[in-house]
């Protein structure tokens, strides 16, 4: 069954393993995850908005002691607990806004595509603050707005360059790690040539395709085949011209 069809909390924003269109798009954010996974050693992790739930499970296989995803969404956390299963990995239903841990619960906390969604980011990362041991790490990522060009997704309330994130967070951290995460020069070739074919589309034709027609020939024929990344291998993520990166990655320390 289709979840996206069925349940409008599958959409576009929210990536799902199975869904073979979204092939790209879970490479590009599981290669964050694996980034992440390098501070979780040993420790108490919480995903916040951890969406299906992979993040959580690898980091639960990279090591940490004991891994909490939570997300607002009863879907994601129906598919997470059914996914995903693994000694000391736990999903649960919570906003991320209000978490209900003690003080000084974590280790490490990550939050990935998530801070963007929201109008009043201040109001989690106090909450971060909160959970966040002393010497704790909170690992952040989120679209990198390189122009700061209107907003086009619905679903964001802001988006950021790397100013306005280390503006957004230096209040909370004692030192802020800026990466950037982008495709390897191969790839990027090949997402020029790429949008050449779609540009290539007289407008006049998808104009009256059928919803499901144009979803399968720019979704799969284009973006999959065309595009067909391997896995997170694809990705480099480093500190070297963040400007021009299209996501940004946050390690910050408190």
């Amino acid at each position: 069954m289709n979840q996206r069809k069925t349940d409008p909390e599958f959409s576009e924003e929210r990536v799902v393993p199975d869904f073979k269109e979204q092939h790209n798009l879970f490479q590009e954010h599981f290669a964050r995850y694996k980034f992440a996974a390098k501070y979780v050693l040993g420790k108490q992790v919480l995903d916040a908005a951890c969406g299906c739930g992979y993040g959580g499970k690898l980091f639960a296989d990279s090591g940490a002691q004991k891994v909490t995803g939570i997300d607002i969404s009863k879907a994601a956390i129906k598919y997470s607990t059914t996914h995903y299963r693994s000694s000391g990995l736990t999903f649960k239903l919570m906003d991320c806004q209000k978490l209900l841990f003690k003080d000084q619960a974590f280790d490490v906390v990550t939050a990935f595509e998530f801070i963007e969604h929201l109008s009043l980011p201040g109001r989690f990362l106090r909450e971060v603050d909160r959970v966040l041991k002393t010497q704790g790490v909170f690992v952040i990522s989120t679209p990198n707005n390189l122009r700061n060009s209107p907003i086009e997704n619905k679903y964001h309330f802001r988006e950021y360059n790397a100013v306005s994130l280390r503006s957004l967070l230096k209040p909370f951290f004692s030192k802020i790690d800026l990466y950037g995460q982008r495709y390897k020069p191969s790839i990027t070739r090949r997402t020029k040539h790429r949008q050449k074919l779609v540009n290539s589309v007289p407008k006049f034709v998808t104009r009256y395709l059928p919803s499901g027609l144009k979803d399968y020939l720019f979704s799969r024929l284009i973006n999959h085949y065309l595009l067909n990344l391997k896995n997170e291998a694809d990705f480099n993520i480093d500190q070297n011209e963040i400007g021009t990166a299209t996501h940004l990655i946050g390690v910050c320390y408190k």
